[in-house]
Protein backbone atom coordinates (compact mmCIF):
# COMPACT_ATOMS: atom_id res chain seq x y z
CA UNK A 1 0.00 0.00 0.00
CA UNK A 2 1.56 3.52 -1.10
CA UNK A 3 1.16 5.95 1.97
CA UNK A 4 1.84 10.14 1.24
CA UNK A 5 2.81 9.80 -2.08
CA UNK A 6 2.91 13.43 -3.92
CA UNK A 7 3.79 13.96 -7.29
CA UNK A 8 4.25 17.39 -9.04
CA UNK A 9 2.00 17.64 -11.48
CA UNK A 10 1.76 18.19 -14.48
CA UNK A 11 3.76 15.85 -15.36
CA UNK A 12 6.40 15.76 -18.04
CA UNK A 13 6.59 15.37 -21.31
CA UNK A 14 9.02 12.08 -20.87
CA UNK A 15 6.89 10.37 -18.05
CA UNK A 16 5.19 8.39 -20.76
CA UNK A 17 8.28 6.81 -22.71
CA UNK A 18 9.94 6.27 -19.67
CA UNK A 19 10.30 3.55 -16.91
CA UNK A 20 11.74 4.53 -12.85
CA UNK A 21 12.10 1.93 -9.71
CA UNK A 22 10.75 3.82 -7.09
CA UNK A 23 11.42 3.30 -3.41
CA UNK A 24 8.62 3.99 -1.07
CA UNK A 25 9.73 5.97 2.51
CA UNK A 26 7.27 6.66 5.38
CA UNK A 27 7.39 10.24 6.71
CA UNK A 28 5.47 12.38 8.59
CA UNK A 29 2.07 13.90 7.43
CA UNK A 30 2.60 17.81 6.69
CA UNK A 31 -0.08 19.82 7.23
CA UNK A 32 -0.33 23.18 5.88
CA UNK A 33 -2.24 26.28 7.84
CA UNK A 34 -6.11 26.18 6.66
CA UNK A 35 -7.58 28.76 4.45
CA UNK A 36 -9.29 31.37 6.38
CA UNK A 37 -12.69 30.31 5.73
CA UNK A 38 -14.05 26.80 5.57
CA UNK A 39 -15.31 27.56 2.12
CA UNK A 40 -12.10 28.57 0.07
CA UNK A 41 -9.61 26.71 -1.56
CA UNK A 42 -6.29 28.79 -2.89
CA UNK A 43 -3.16 28.28 -3.83
CA UNK A 44 -0.47 30.25 -6.33
CA UNK A 45 -2.93 30.14 -9.09
CA UNK A 46 -6.25 30.00 -7.79
CA UNK A 47 -8.56 31.23 -5.42
CA UNK A 48 -11.83 29.31 -5.12
CA UNK A 49 -14.71 30.54 -2.62
CA UNK A 50 -18.18 29.36 -2.06
CA UNK A 51 -20.25 32.62 -1.15
CA UNK A 52 -23.43 32.85 0.66
CA UNK A 53 -25.94 32.02 -2.10
CA UNK A 54 -23.95 28.94 -3.00
CA UNK A 55 -22.42 30.28 -5.99
CA UNK A 56 -18.32 29.49 -6.99
CA UNK A 57 -16.59 32.47 -6.98
CA UNK A 58 -13.13 32.08 -9.13
CA UNK A 59 -10.16 34.64 -9.39
CA UNK A 60 -6.97 34.79 -11.38
CA UNK A 61 -4.29 34.91 -8.62
CA UNK A 62 -2.08 36.41 -11.71
CA UNK A 63 -4.51 38.96 -12.62
CA UNK A 64 -6.94 39.50 -10.00
CA UNK A 65 -9.90 38.97 -12.41
CA UNK A 66 -13.20 37.40 -10.50
CA UNK A 67 -15.55 35.30 -12.65
CA UNK A 68 -18.61 34.79 -10.12
CA UNK A 69 -20.66 31.83 -11.04
CA UNK A 70 -17.73 29.69 -11.88
CA UNK A 71 -19.58 26.60 -12.86
CA UNK A 72 -23.45 25.68 -12.96
CA UNK A 73 -25.05 22.75 -14.48
CA UNK A 74 -27.41 23.29 -17.26
CA UNK A 75 -30.40 20.66 -18.23
CA UNK A 76 -31.88 21.13 -21.53
CA UNK A 77 -35.32 18.73 -22.24
CA UNK A 78 -34.01 16.88 -25.63
CA UNK A 79 -36.80 15.32 -28.54
CA UNK A 80 -33.96 14.91 -30.54
CA UNK A 81 -32.29 10.95 -32.01
CA UNK A 82 -28.86 9.51 -31.77
CA UNK A 83 -27.63 11.70 -34.37
CA UNK A 84 -29.03 15.62 -33.17
CA UNK A 85 -30.00 17.54 -30.21
CA UNK A 86 -33.87 18.97 -31.32
CA UNK A 87 -35.85 20.83 -28.37
CA UNK A 88 -39.89 19.90 -28.02
CA UNK A 89 -42.07 22.57 -28.93
CA UNK A 90 -42.59 23.70 -25.47
CA UNK A 91 -38.91 23.86 -24.43
CA UNK A 92 -37.85 23.37 -20.82
CA UNK A 93 -34.62 24.27 -19.23
CA UNK A 94 -32.88 24.06 -16.01
CA UNK A 95 -29.91 26.01 -14.97
CA UNK A 96 -28.33 25.04 -11.12
CA UNK A 97 -26.05 27.40 -9.70
CA UNK A 98 -25.97 26.91 -6.24
CA UNK A 99 -24.18 24.33 -4.31
CA UNK A 100 -24.20 23.31 -1.02
CA UNK A 101 -20.34 22.67 0.46
CA UNK A 102 -20.36 19.15 1.81
CA UNK A 103 -16.84 18.80 3.09
CA UNK A 104 -13.34 20.52 2.78
CA UNK A 105 -9.37 19.31 3.48
CA UNK A 106 -6.17 20.46 3.24
CA UNK A 107 -2.68 19.76 3.75
CA UNK A 108 0.56 21.19 2.78
CA UNK A 109 0.75 20.18 -0.59
CA UNK A 110 -2.94 20.14 -1.56
CA UNK A 111 -6.61 21.29 -0.90
CA UNK A 112 -9.70 20.18 -1.93
CA UNK A 113 -13.67 21.26 -1.51
CA UNK A 114 -16.60 19.10 -2.11
CA UNK A 115 -20.01 20.43 -3.13
CA UNK A 116 -23.53 18.89 -3.76
CA UNK A 117 -26.64 20.10 -5.55
CA UNK A 118 -29.72 17.95 -6.67
CA UNK A 119 -31.32 18.95 -9.85
CA UNK A 120 -34.98 19.04 -9.61
CA UNK A 121 -35.60 17.93 -13.08
CA UNK A 122 -38.70 16.53 -15.79
CA UNK A 123 -38.70 12.79 -15.46
CA UNK A 124 -38.83 12.74 -19.44
CA UNK A 125 -40.91 13.73 -22.25
CA UNK A 126 -44.64 14.23 -22.26
CA UNK A 127 -46.59 11.23 -24.23
CA UNK A 128 -46.68 13.38 -26.91
CA UNK A 129 -43.83 14.39 -27.28
CA UNK A 130 -44.50 18.68 -27.17
CA UNK A 131 -43.10 19.26 -24.06
CA UNK A 132 -41.83 18.41 -20.18
CA UNK A 133 -44.09 15.08 -18.36
CA UNK A 134 -46.09 16.23 -15.39
CA UNK A 135 -43.68 13.79 -12.89
CA UNK A 136 -40.16 15.48 -11.30
CA UNK A 137 -37.48 13.41 -10.32
CA UNK A 138 -33.96 14.32 -8.53
CA UNK A 139 -30.91 14.45 -10.25
CA UNK A 140 -28.09 14.19 -7.33
CA UNK A 141 -24.61 16.02 -8.58
CA UNK A 142 -21.53 16.44 -6.63
CA UNK A 143 -17.96 17.79 -7.42
CA UNK A 144 -15.20 17.83 -6.19
CA UNK A 145 -12.88 20.64 -6.92
CA UNK A 146 -8.64 20.23 -5.44
CA UNK A 147 -5.69 22.52 -5.75
CA UNK A 148 -2.17 21.45 -5.55
CA UNK A 149 1.02 22.59 -4.47
CA UNK A 150 3.24 24.24 -7.64
CA UNK A 151 0.10 23.20 -10.48
CA UNK A 152 -1.56 25.48 -12.24
CA UNK A 153 -4.49 23.17 -12.89
CA UNK A 154 -7.60 23.30 -10.82
CA UNK A 155 -8.58 19.47 -11.00
CA UNK A 156 -12.60 18.77 -11.32
CA UNK A 157 -14.38 15.63 -10.36
CA UNK A 158 -17.84 15.64 -11.15
CA UNK A 159 -20.24 12.33 -10.25
CA UNK A 160 -24.36 12.58 -10.39
CA UNK A 161 -26.86 9.95 -10.98
CA UNK A 162 -28.57 10.13 -14.15
CA UNK A 163 -32.16 9.54 -13.19
CA UNK A 164 -34.10 12.25 -15.73
CA UNK A 165 -34.59 11.08 -19.47
CA UNK A 166 -35.09 12.88 -22.61
CA UNK A 167 -32.28 15.75 -22.06
CA UNK A 168 -29.32 17.15 -21.99
CA UNK A 169 -26.88 17.78 -19.34
CA UNK A 170 -23.99 20.72 -19.32
CA UNK A 171 -21.13 22.03 -17.28
CA UNK A 172 -21.01 25.48 -17.72
CA UNK A 173 -17.60 27.26 -17.60
CA UNK A 174 -16.77 30.82 -17.73
CA UNK A 175 -15.70 32.58 -21.64
CA UNK A 176 -13.61 35.19 -21.43
CA UNK A 177 -14.41 36.65 -24.74
CA UNK A 178 -13.56 35.88 -28.43
CA UNK A 179 -14.84 34.58 -31.40
CA UNK A 180 -13.64 31.65 -31.27
CA UNK A 181 -12.60 28.21 -29.47
CA UNK A 182 -9.66 25.51 -30.45
CA UNK A 183 -10.16 21.95 -29.47
CA UNK A 184 -7.85 18.55 -30.90
CA UNK A 185 -8.49 16.23 -33.27
CA UNK A 186 -6.48 13.10 -34.07
CA UNK A 187 -3.17 14.97 -35.37
CA UNK A 188 -4.35 18.95 -35.36
CA UNK A 189 -5.63 21.63 -32.65
CA UNK A 190 -8.11 23.42 -34.83
CA UNK A 191 -9.52 26.96 -34.29
CA UNK A 192 -13.50 26.95 -34.85
CA UNK A 193 -15.37 30.32 -34.80
CA UNK A 194 -18.30 30.44 -32.16
CA UNK A 195 -21.79 30.17 -33.54
CA UNK A 196 -25.13 30.82 -32.31
CA UNK A 197 -28.11 28.04 -32.86
CA UNK A 198 -30.63 29.33 -35.00
CA UNK A 199 -33.27 26.75 -34.12
CA UNK A 200 -36.37 26.44 -36.45
CA UNK A 201 -39.83 26.84 -34.90
CA UNK A 202 -41.24 24.13 -36.93
CA UNK A 203 -39.97 20.36 -38.87
CA UNK A 204 -38.39 21.26 -42.33
CA UNK A 205 -36.24 18.87 -44.79
CA UNK A 206 -33.37 20.80 -43.83
CA UNK A 207 -30.43 20.17 -41.18
CA UNK A 208 -29.75 22.77 -38.73
CA UNK A 209 -25.82 24.23 -39.22
CA UNK A 210 -24.31 22.72 -36.17
CA UNK A 211 -23.14 24.74 -33.60
CA UNK A 212 -21.21 22.33 -31.72
CA UNK A 213 -17.78 21.77 -31.49
CA UNK A 214 -16.01 18.26 -31.21
CA UNK A 215 -12.80 17.61 -29.29
CA UNK A 216 -11.10 14.85 -27.80
CA UNK A 217 -8.84 15.46 -25.04
CA UNK A 218 -8.44 19.44 -24.88
CA UNK A 219 -10.00 22.75 -25.61
CA UNK A 220 -8.85 26.56 -25.17
CA UNK A 221 -12.01 28.95 -25.18
CA UNK A 222 -10.84 32.79 -23.97
CA UNK A 223 -8.35 32.52 -21.30
CA UNK A 224 -9.40 29.32 -20.11
CA UNK A 225 -7.74 25.80 -20.82
CA UNK A 226 -9.84 22.51 -20.30
CA UNK A 227 -8.91 18.87 -20.19
CA UNK A 228 -11.20 16.50 -19.82
CA UNK A 229 -11.55 12.69 -20.62
CA UNK A 230 -14.21 11.94 -23.24
CA UNK A 231 -16.23 14.47 -23.46
CA UNK A 232 -16.76 15.06 -26.94
CA UNK A 233 -18.94 17.93 -27.26
CA UNK A 234 -19.13 21.93 -26.53
CA UNK A 235 -19.91 25.28 -27.43
CA UNK A 236 -20.07 28.63 -26.54
CA UNK A 237 -23.47 29.66 -25.37
CA UNK A 238 -25.51 32.26 -23.69
CA UNK A 239 -27.18 31.45 -20.14
CA UNK A 240 -28.72 34.35 -18.02
CA UNK A 241 -27.13 37.52 -20.16
CA UNK A 242 -23.60 35.89 -20.18
CA UNK A 243 -21.67 33.97 -22.35
CA UNK A 244 -20.05 30.53 -21.31
CA UNK A 245 -18.34 27.41 -22.26
CA UNK A 246 -20.72 24.59 -21.94
CA UNK A 247 -19.21 20.66 -22.25
CA UNK A 248 -21.89 18.39 -22.81
CA UNK A 249 -22.01 15.36 -19.57
CA UNK A 250 -24.75 13.46 -21.79
CA UNK A 251 -27.25 13.43 -24.03
CA UNK A 252 -30.35 11.12 -22.83
CA UNK A 253 -32.61 9.89 -25.94
CA UNK A 254 -34.35 7.53 -26.98
CA UNK A 255 -34.42 6.76 -30.44
CA UNK A 256 -32.08 5.54 -32.94
CA UNK A 257 -33.63 8.09 -35.62
CA UNK A 258 -36.84 10.26 -35.97
CA UNK A 259 -38.29 12.47 -38.56
CA UNK A 260 -39.89 15.27 -36.55
CA UNK A 261 -36.91 17.05 -35.14
CA UNK A 262 -37.00 20.55 -35.97
CA UNK A 263 -33.10 20.65 -35.91
CA UNK A 264 -33.13 18.13 -38.60
CA UNK A 265 -36.26 16.84 -39.93
CA UNK A 266 -35.58 13.90 -42.26
CA UNK A 267 -34.77 10.51 -41.31
CA UNK A 268 -30.88 9.66 -40.45
CA UNK A 269 -31.03 5.95 -40.06
CA UNK A 270 -34.23 3.39 -39.03
CA UNK A 271 -36.62 4.56 -37.07
CA UNK A 272 -35.61 2.37 -33.36
CA UNK A 273 -36.11 2.79 -29.80
CA UNK A 274 -33.02 3.11 -28.16
CA UNK A 275 -34.15 3.05 -24.13
CA UNK A 276 -30.51 2.47 -23.64
CA UNK A 277 -29.21 5.67 -24.93
CA UNK A 278 -31.06 7.24 -22.39
CA UNK A 279 -27.76 6.14 -20.53
CA UNK A 280 -29.69 6.07 -16.74
CA UNK A 281 -27.70 5.21 -13.14
CA UNK A 282 -24.28 6.47 -11.98
CA UNK A 283 -21.95 8.26 -13.70
CA UNK A 284 -18.56 10.86 -13.76
CA UNK A 285 -16.27 12.94 -15.91
CA UNK A 286 -12.63 14.72 -14.81
CA UNK A 287 -11.58 17.44 -16.26
CA UNK A 288 -8.76 19.91 -15.29
CA UNK A 289 -8.31 23.72 -15.76
CA UNK A 290 -5.97 26.47 -16.51
CA UNK A 291 -5.59 29.98 -17.07
CA UNK A 292 -3.69 30.76 -19.56
CA UNK A 293 -1.38 33.76 -19.80
CA UNK A 294 -1.06 36.43 -22.41
CA UNK A 295 1.43 34.83 -23.74
CA UNK A 296 0.81 31.60 -23.64
CA UNK A 297 -0.76 29.87 -27.43
CA UNK A 298 -3.72 28.06 -27.75
CA UNK A 299 -2.56 24.51 -27.86
CA UNK A 300 -0.96 24.80 -24.18
CA UNK A 301 -4.16 22.96 -22.73
CA UNK A 302 -1.87 19.72 -24.65
CA UNK A 303 0.21 19.05 -22.05
CA UNK A 304 -2.16 19.21 -19.59
CA UNK A 305 -4.80 16.82 -21.69
CA UNK A 306 -1.18 14.53 -22.25
CA UNK A 307 -1.24 14.02 -17.93
CA UNK A 308 -4.72 13.30 -17.40
CA UNK A 309 -4.62 10.70 -20.65
CA UNK A 310 -1.93 8.74 -19.27
CA UNK A 311 -1.42 9.23 -15.25
CA UNK A 312 1.48 7.57 -13.75
CA UNK A 313 1.51 4.03 -13.60
CA UNK A 314 3.73 1.73 -10.92
CA UNK A 315 4.95 -1.24 -11.87
CA UNK A 316 5.94 -4.21 -10.15
CA UNK A 317 9.06 -5.79 -10.48
CA UNK A 318 12.55 -4.65 -12.34
CA UNK A 319 15.01 -5.97 -14.92
CA UNK A 320 18.62 -5.23 -15.88
CA UNK A 321 17.64 -4.23 -19.13
CA UNK A 322 16.17 -0.67 -19.09
CA UNK A 323 16.49 1.05 -22.05
CA UNK A 324 17.61 4.91 -21.78
CA UNK A 325 14.91 8.07 -21.10
CA UNK A 326 13.70 8.80 -24.53
CA UNK A 327 13.67 12.52 -25.04
CA UNK A 328 12.04 15.03 -27.71
CA UNK A 329 13.63 18.02 -26.73
CA UNK A 330 10.57 20.24 -27.08
CA UNK A 331 7.65 20.28 -24.93
CA UNK A 332 5.42 21.97 -27.46
CA UNK A 333 5.91 18.21 -29.98
CA UNK A 334 2.60 15.92 -28.78
CA UNK A 335 3.43 11.97 -28.35
CA UNK A 336 0.87 10.13 -30.39
CA UNK A 337 2.36 6.88 -30.33
CA UNK A 338 4.70 4.43 -28.86
CA UNK A 339 4.90 0.93 -29.50
CA UNK A 340 7.31 -2.04 -30.57
CA UNK A 341 7.82 -2.06 -33.93
CA UNK A 342 7.57 -5.55 -35.60
CA UNK A 343 11.11 -5.54 -36.13
CA UNK A 344 11.68 -5.94 -32.07
CA UNK A 345 12.51 -2.02 -32.40
CA UNK A 346 10.73 1.14 -31.04
CA UNK A 347 8.19 3.20 -32.75
CA UNK A 348 7.42 6.88 -32.03
CA UNK A 349 4.86 8.65 -33.49
CA UNK A 350 4.68 12.57 -32.80
CA UNK A 351 3.06 15.81 -33.93
CA UNK A 352 2.93 19.61 -34.13
CA UNK A 353 0.25 21.30 -33.18
CA UNK A 354 1.47 24.50 -33.55
CA UNK A 355 1.54 27.21 -36.68
CA UNK A 356 5.23 27.47 -36.68
CA UNK A 357 7.96 24.52 -37.52
CA UNK A 358 9.18 22.78 -33.92
CA UNK A 359 12.72 21.93 -33.20
CA UNK A 360 13.23 17.77 -32.54
CA UNK A 361 16.32 17.25 -30.38
CA UNK A 362 16.41 13.76 -29.97
CA UNK A 363 18.54 12.68 -26.67
CA UNK A 364 19.43 9.76 -28.13
CA UNK A 365 21.08 7.85 -31.52
CA UNK A 366 20.05 5.50 -33.90
CA UNK A 367 16.83 6.86 -34.82
CA UNK A 368 15.91 7.27 -38.57
CA UNK A 369 12.61 8.28 -40.04
CA UNK A 370 9.94 6.00 -41.68
CA UNK A 371 6.82 6.50 -43.57
CA UNK A 372 3.34 5.29 -41.94
CA UNK A 373 3.56 1.67 -43.85
CA UNK A 374 7.57 1.38 -42.35
CA UNK A 375 9.34 2.26 -45.14
CA UNK A 376 12.56 4.25 -44.79
CA UNK A 377 12.18 8.05 -44.73
CA UNK A 378 15.61 8.93 -44.60
CA UNK A 379 17.30 11.04 -41.18
CA UNK A 380 15.37 12.35 -38.35
CA UNK A 381 14.11 15.70 -39.87
CA UNK A 382 15.60 18.85 -37.63
CA UNK A 383 12.11 19.58 -37.21
CA UNK A 384 8.75 18.46 -37.46
CA UNK A 385 6.45 21.03 -40.00
CA UNK A 386 3.46 23.28 -38.85
CA UNK A 387 0.89 21.21 -37.96
CA UNK A 388 3.05 17.97 -39.61
CA UNK A 389 3.86 14.37 -38.34
CA UNK A 390 6.63 12.32 -37.85
CA UNK A 391 7.14 8.66 -37.38
CA UNK A 392 10.97 7.74 -35.97
CA UNK A 393 12.04 3.78 -35.70
CA UNK A 394 14.90 2.96 -33.43
CA UNK A 395 16.56 -0.67 -34.07
CA UNK A 396 16.87 -2.76 -30.97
Amino acid sequence: MLANLTMPLPLPLTLPLTLSRLRERAGARAVADPPTTPSTITNAHWHIHLDDQGNLVATEVSTGQQHSGFLSLLSELDAGDSYNFSPPPHAHTTHATGFTLVSRQHSAHHQEMTLARVMQLPASLAHDRQGASAERVDLPVQVRLRLFEGDPALHLALHWDQTAKDHRLRLLLPFTGGDCTHSDTAFAFTRRSVRAAAIPTTPTRSEMPVVVQPSLSAITAGSLAVAHRALHEHQVVTVDGQQRLAMTLARCVGWLSRRDLVTRGVGAGPDLATPGAQCLGPDHADLRLHWLDADEPAHAALPMAEALRRPVLLLRGHSTRWGPTVDVGNPVLQTSAVRQAATGGLELRLWNPSDDAQPLRMNTSGWQAVFADGRDAGSVPAAVPPHGIVTLRRQP
